[in-house]
C-alpha cells in the first residue's frame, strides 16, 4: 500500500476510533444486562425441590430450596462435592443461582440444574 493511501487508512481508522469514544458512553459491565443480571438461566430437574447452600456442598445446612420447574438465574459456576446420587448428569459443578420464586440465593449442585449447554461456556467461573 502506498503511503497516502496507509497515513489515509491511517487517519480514518482515527475518526472511527474518535467518534466511537464520543457516541458510545463509559458504562458499567452490567449497564447492558436487563436488570443487571448478566448469566444465562436454567431449570431445575429435582423433584420435588432442590436444596440451596451457602457453600458448594452439603457439610452445612440448607438456606433455602429452589422449586421443581422453577426458572433460576445463573451467574457463575465452581466445583464443589461431586453429586452423582440419582442425579440425571452427576458433577462436581455447582451454580450460583437465583430463584425469583422462592428468594433464595445461593449454591445448587449443577447436576440437578438444566441449562442450554455445559454451564462452564454460559457464564464465567466464580
Amino acid at each position: 500500500m502506498p503511503v497516502t493511501q496507509r497515513r489515509a487508512a491511517s487517519a480514518l481508522a482515527g475518526i472511527c476510533l474518535a467518534l466511537t469514544a464520543a457516541v458510545v458512553p463509559a458504562t458499567s459491565a452490567h449497564a447492558s444486562c436487563p436488570d443487571n443480571f448478566c448469566g444465562t438461566w436454567g431449570s431445575i430437574v429435582a423433584d420435588p425441590y432442590l436444596s440451596v447452600r451457602r457453600t458448594p456442598d452439603r457439610s452445612l445446612n440448607p438456606i433455602g430450596r429452589a422449586n421443581h420447574l422453577d426458572a433460576v438465574k445463573i451467574t457463575c459456576w465452581t466445583l464443589g462435592e461431586y453429586i452423582d446420587q440419582n442425579a440425571p448428569w452427576p458433577s462436581a459443578i455447582w451454580d450460583r443461582i437465583v430463584d425469583d420464586n422462592t428468594g433464595v440465593a445461593g449454591y445448587g449442585a449443577d447436576a440437578w440444574i438444566q441449562t442450554s449447554s455445559d454451564v462452564r461456556n454460559l457464564v464465567p467461573q466464580c
